[in-house]
């Protein structure tokens, strides 16, 4: 059994010779497409070599949630500790005006066992 090159390698003799024209002009013509189909995939082969270059290049989005992942945790941690932190504010400030309010009192004990009279001793409302 004979390879053949191309489907349309036959029997030359059962051709007449326009026939024979157009086959060879078929033959060019599928060289020229072969021809063009070899440079369209080298240039496929680049695109995607270029395609594969620029996923290596970009971070990949797990490395870049494996960042930020702390970051939102202890953001977290700051969020649902600052009702805690405001009340704990809001006490110290009572705690504070309390104490101040205890010391204007002795203060003003300690001005009237003296005897000095001095204004600056009332607490502001």
């Amino acid at each position: 059994m004979e390879h053949m090159a191309s489907p349309l390698v036959t029997n030359e003799q059962a051709f007449s010779g326009e026939e024979k024209a157009q086959l060879v002009q078929l033959r060019e013509e599928m060289e020229i497409i072969k021809d063009q189909m070899s440079k369209v995939a080298v240039v496929l082969d680049q695109l995607v070599q270029a395609v594969i270059a620029q996923r290596e290049q970009r971070p990949k989005p797990e490395a870049q949630l494996s960042e930020i992942t702390p970051l939102l945790q202890a953001m977290k941690v700051h969020v649902d500790s600052f009702p805690h932190a405001l009340r704990e504010v809001r006490r110290s400030d009572a705690a504070t005006q309390k104490a101040v309010e205890g010391l204007s009192v002795r203060l003003r004990e300690v001005e009237s066992r003296l005897g000095i009279p001095c204004t600056a001793s009332e607490p502001a409302p």
